[in-house]
């Protein structure tokens, strides 16, 4: 069985934009959709993402992963594995990323497109930190038949110790290394703020 796959650009929060990707059986009938998050300091194209597309574009269901607005990738195709905006990284935080989830749901339920025929069974699928997304996003949104977490976190302020916390907010900025890419990662401390006033636990 061939895969086909599509590539949208979004507009999510702050008017960000972001990529999608939407992987998909050449076959007619399609077994249902699952909406994919990656995780923290991640990105649509990391590791073996691209692998579990196709695996199950195999099986029958239409794939999508998509990129968060805020989590330093660029939308453009030369940027799509490189974290070219550390600027939007630090101003990353849960409610942008349940925006971003809201947009490409709207986008799937209004779209002509023949792979989104079958919402019926409408999963979302989220790794790591975007496991716990994904739980948030269906308690506000309701409309998943599954939620799957690939070693999902449990908490999202896990590692905000009092003394991280209390450093976090009075230098406003915090950053976090990059193994992979030698960066410092920014994060404002907003994200604190945003994870607290809205009771994101």
């Amino acid at each position: 069985m061939d895969n086909c796959k599509i590539h949208k650009i979004l507009i999510g929060a702050n008017h960000r934009k972001f990529a999608i990707d939407i992987t998909y059986p050449s076959q007619k009938e399609i077994n249902g959709v699952i909406l994919f998050l990656h995780g923290f300091k991640s990105f649509k194209d990391w590791g073996h993402f691209n692998l579990m597309a196709n695996y199950f574009s195999r099986q029958g269901f239409t794939f999508v992963k998509m990129n968060f607005g805020h989590n330093g990738v660029g939308y453009k195709a030369e940027e799509l594995q490189d974290f070219v905006d550390l600027n939007a990284f630090a101003h990353d935080n849960i409610s942008n990323s349940l925006v971003d989830i809201e947009v490409v749901v709207e986008f799937i339920k209004h779209s002509d497109l023949n792979c989104f025929k079958n919402l019926k069974n409408f999963s979302i699928m989220g790794h790591s930190k975007g496991g716990g997304i994904a739980v948030l996003a269906q308690s506000r949104l309701k409309v998943f038949s599954n939620i799957i977490t690939l070693a999902g976190i449990e908490s999202f302020n896990r590692n905000w110790s009092n003394e991280v916390l209390e450093l976090w907010k009075k230098d406003k900025i915090m950053f976090v290394p990059n193994a992979r890419t030698n960066q410092n990662m920014p994060m404002h401390y907003q994200m604190v703020e945003d994870y607290y006033d809205n009771d994101y636990d």
